[in-house]
């Protein structure tokens, strides 16, 4: 199979895309992943500029990028938007508004909820806390989205965790 940027070199690199459950498949050959800094000289994935070169670029008017500055370090906004790295812990202050539409693309969420200890188990407290908050967004979409038969569901499904908890003893 050809490269599907140049057209001339066998594709050795192939992965997908899937955004809004739409696949975008890429085949490229090796200098093109290099261009495209999804591989490095010594034939390593860069999966830091692969992620990056995924989800979009929030749009930032090009006056204000090149005012944006972190304080501490200096790094601009343009030279994060390029490298997809910060240079201290407060860049993410000073680019904030940046960030978190980034996040959201990549994780589906700016709020980072970790992970739960193996000990507590599927049917801890403070699991079923988390699938109640992750059921009252879901329950917010559905409602924006008029999506009321789905709504009623998830709703039945947070009384049903909730009550759940009350018998256990924990508090919703």
């Amino acid at each position: 199979m050809l490269c599907k940027r140049c057209n001339k070199n066998e594709a050795k690199i192939h992965f997908a895309k899937i955004i809004n459950n739409q696949t975008t498949e890429f085949h490229l050959c090796e200098p093109c992943a290099k261009q495209m800094n999804i591989m490095s000289a010594n034939h390593e994935f860069n999966l830091e500029n692969l992620i990056a070169g995924l989800a979009p670029e929030p749009e930032m008017p090009a006056a204000e990028e090149s005012k944006l500055a972190c304080s501490s370090c200096g790094l601009t906004a343009g030279q994060f938007k390029r490298s997809g790295r910060l240079g201290c812990p407060r860049c993410y202050e000073t680019f904030h508004d940046e960030l978190i539409p980034l996040l959201r693309k990549i994780h589906g969420s700016a709020h980072h909820t970790g992970k739960i200890p193996v000990r507590q188990g599927e049917g801890s407290t403070q699991m079923r806390v988390r699938d109640i908050k992750k059921l009252r967004r879901e329950l917010r979409d559905a409602i924006s989205r008029e999506e009321y038969e789905r709504a009623a569901r998830i709703r039945d499904e947070i009384k049903t965790v909730e009550a759940e908890m009350k018998v256990r003893g924990g508090e919703a």
